[in-house]
């Protein structure tokens, strides 16, 4: 319950910050029509409760989280799950 206020309150703080992910992502010189379209392929056209669940779903599925990491000089994905599991191992041994 705890963890479902949290994330509950951090998205909430976000909805409320001046601008949008778009607007920041191309800058004031941005047309209307690139910048909704932006919108739109980020999802940012749909409904703060819909983005919401979105989020919430998409940050529970282990496949789909993935963090760019820098590795001597070449850039590749990884599994979330991978990079987090020997920290975690740790944690609670």
């Amino acid at each position: 319950m705890t963890l479902l206020a949290v994330s509950l309150i951090i998205f909430s703080v976000t909805e409320f910050l001046p601008g949008d992910a778009a607007s920041v992502m191309l800058g004031q010189q941005a047309t209307p029509t690139v910048l909704e379209n932006l919108r739109h392929k980020m999802g940012l056209d749909r409904p703060a409760y819909a983005r919401y669940l979105g989020w919430v779903i998409g940050t529970s599925e282990a496949e789909g989280a993935v963090f760019k990491t820098n590795d001597g000089g070449s850039t590749w994905k990884r599994v979330a799950l991978d990079m987090i599991a020997p920290i975690t191992r740790t944690t609670f041994d």
